[in-house]
């Protein structure tokens, strides 16, 4: 996983702030993991942290497939890339969406979370984190002339 933890922040604030909200990700938009908060367990190296990780990832990878058949549905039907999906079931309430140029952030509600609630957290965490995540992806290059 990637380490800003200025996103990790925003991150771990969302969840505890956002009542029924048990976990967030961000993933890129090749479904690597980048960031996770939530889904119980320590944090710090532990067997109870590899499984906390181990968790996140099988997550990261389902939201990346979700992600990727969302726009294929939208292109389907002569739209862009899916900007927001959100996934209503049994027992939770799931909102996926676009952030920065490469990545995507999932929110993980309980069964009775707030859409409005959610939805709010991910618009405000879309534009937040994607500022920082895109300037992570640029590098400055030092050279100079011999």
């Amino acid at each position: 996983m990637t380490n800003n933890p200025e996103i990790q922040v925003l991150l771990d604030r969302s969840v505890q702030k956002v009542q029924r909200l048990h976990g967030a990700l961000i993933v890129s938009n090749d479904g690597l993991l980048q960031y996770s908060s939530g889904f119980d367990g320590p944090r710090n190296g532990t067997e109870g942290e590899r499984a906390r990780v181990a968790e996140a990832e099988r997550r990261a990878a389902a939201v990346s497939a979700l992600s990727m058949s969302a726009t294929h549905v939208a292109k389907c039907d002569g739209a862009q890339a899916a900007v927001r999906t959100m996934v209503e079931a049994d027992g939770g309430l799931y909102l996926i969406g676009s952030t920065g140029k490469s990545h995507v952030i999932a929110l993980f509600g309980d069964g009775d979370a707030e859409p409005g609630d959610l939805g709010y957290e991910l618009a405000f965490l879309a534009q937040e984190l994607g500022v920082l995540l895109d300037a992570g992806r640029h590098s400055i290059a030092v050279g100079g002339a011999a």
